[in-house]
């Protein structure tokens, strides 16, 4: 599948059909609630299953059923995710610290945080594929097999995939914080539950459309359930 053909998809995802639409917007009211802490728990676990779904060549938007394993497998994803940037974060915390407190290194350590963000999100983007593929936690620290998925990808090809997906999300984000600006009240509710979960959704489909490509024709997708 080419770059074009999986942005291109991932972008109708979430309104190929009444279906989706329907689900979307569960998915958005669930990601609204998302400051409670718990409901996003729950959005990740269904980013999850959108993208184990995908890589399995399903073309739905997976059902809202079995919240049980849904809040355990996002809860994972959680901790997966700060693992994956604990170091880079750290470094921007320090630095923007120190640059209220008039320390001259303040600027160096943000920088330093950020350069080591982007490398962080990038294997972040196959690492939950790899967690979604292999229905195990312990699949998302698996650097060897990580980077020999992106070899296969093809390191040039996933960098410029990476880099489209994340424009695009960044554009959808942008488009929802103008409505935040004019109104803080209906930014409030429909920046999250539009907007928000458009782009989580987007990119579940695209990473889990990237990922797909990294098998190669003899793979066959596992189903284990997550541990």
């Amino acid at each position: 599948m080419d770059l074009k053909d999986i942005i291109s998809n991932s972008l109708d995802f979430p309104i190929y059909n009444k279906e989706h639409v329907k689900k979307w917007l569960i998915f958005g009211l669930i990601t609204l609630a998302g400051y409670l802490l718990i409901p996003l728990i729950f959005a990740a676990g269904y980013q999850l299953r959108t993208i184990r779904k995908t890589i399995e060549g399903d073309s739905e938007l997976p059902e809202f059923n079995e919240w049980v394993k849904m809040f355990t497998d996002g809860f994972k994803v959680i901790v997966a995710q700060l693992i994956y940037y604990l170091a880079p974060l750290i470094f921007i915390f320090a630095g923007v610290v120190s640059f209220y407190m008039g320390n001259g290194w303040g600027m160096l350590l943000i920088l330093v945080g950020i350069i080591l963000l982007i490398p962080a999100l990038m294997l972040f983007a196959i690492a939950i594929s790899n967690f979604a593929y292999h229905g195990n936690f312990g699949a998302a620290f698996d650097l060897k097999e990580i980077f020999q998925r992106i070899k296969t990808i093809g390191k040039g090809r996933f960098i410029l995939w990476w880099i489209a997906t994340i424009l695009i999300a960044i554009i959808i984000a942008a488009l929802g914080e103008f409505i935040n600006i004019g109104s803080r009240a209906i930014g409030f509710f429909l920046v999250p539950l539009i907007f928000d979960s458009f782009v989580a959704l987007f990119e579940a489909r695209s990473q889990g459309l990237i990922y797909r490509d990294s098998l190669d024709g003899t793979e066959e997708v596992l189903v284990n359930e997550t541990e």
